[in-house]
């Protein structure tokens, strides 16, 4: 399959992932002897993607989504093709684990030596 089109005036970083999650997407296919569904959008994402970040399955789903929009709009392939059903996932929010408690503050600065540091600590904390 050419994808050149497709890739056209996009960076050569990211032509290499999209041409390497397609091409993996498609050997799956090919392998499982898949038709291309939604399912088999979701069951590739299990296969080679399920102990990755959500970013990292987002990505994914940004390319194969992003070469159906493209070959409808230059072939109709998939015009049949629910590109709802493959919606990126909802990150989790981890601003709270990130957030020290004012006693975790406190410990941090009294564990600093180096007053400079110190310094610092109380500049961003206090």
């Amino acid at each position: 399959m050419n994808m050149n089109a497709w890739l056209m005036g996009k960076s050569e970083a990211t032509k290499r992932c999209y041409r390497r999650v397609l091409t993996d997407f498609f050997e799956f296919l090919k392998q499982n002897r898949e038709d291309f569904s939604v399912a088999a959008v979701f069951r590739y994402l299990d296969d080679k993607y399920r102990d990755a970040a959500p970013a990292t399955r987002n990505q994914v789903r940004a390319v194969i989504r992003s070469f159906i929009r493209f070959r409808n709009r230059v072939a109709d392939d998939f015009s049949d093709f629910d590109l709802k059903g493959i919606r990126m996932e909802r990150r989790r929010s981890s601003l709270g684990e990130r957030i020290l408690s004012e006693e975790e503050v406190v410990r941090l600065v009294k564990a600093v030596s180096d007053p400079t540091y110190k310094l610092i600590l109380k500049t961003l904390y206090i």
